[in-house]
């Protein structure tokens, strides 16, 4: 199994999985389950926007559309920590030669994702 390619389990990403399930996102946000590794992201189910986490960030990932939904998602993003429109940042200090987070990275996606609801997407 470690080296096939052909796997019959979903894939899900830890923090967002934990995000959706302690905010109670079911009603904005599709499960972040998925079946192909290189899809990965909590979906919001209006807007189908993605969220993805990174390292230092959770990246937005808008539909194909982008224009029908830059403005509400600016909007959304004017409370956060964000480098551009589509990344908002995870405060973080130096810990041990690495960068750990300093701030609930859970809850951070909790109010990202209730933001974004209240814009309608």
């Amino acid at each position: 199994m470690l080296h096939g390619s052909n796997y019959t389990a979903p894939f899900s990403d830890a923090l967002l999985h934990a995000a959706w399930i302690h905010g109670s996102l079911d009603s904005d946000a599709e499960t972040p389950t998925w079946w192909h590794s290189h899809d990965p992201g909590l979906t919001l189910k209006k807007s189908r926007i993605q969220i993805r986490c990174h390292d230092d960030s959770f990246e937005l990932v808008l539909p194909d559309d982008p224009e029908t939904v830059e403005t509400k998602v600016a909007r959304a993003l004017t409370a956060f920590n964000s480098e551009n429109q589509l990344r908002v940042l995870i405060q973080q200090n130096p810990e041990g030669g690495r960068l750990v987070d300093s701030e609930d990275r859970i809850q951070l996606c909790v109010r990202l994702v209730r933001s974004l609801a209240v814009e309608g997407l």
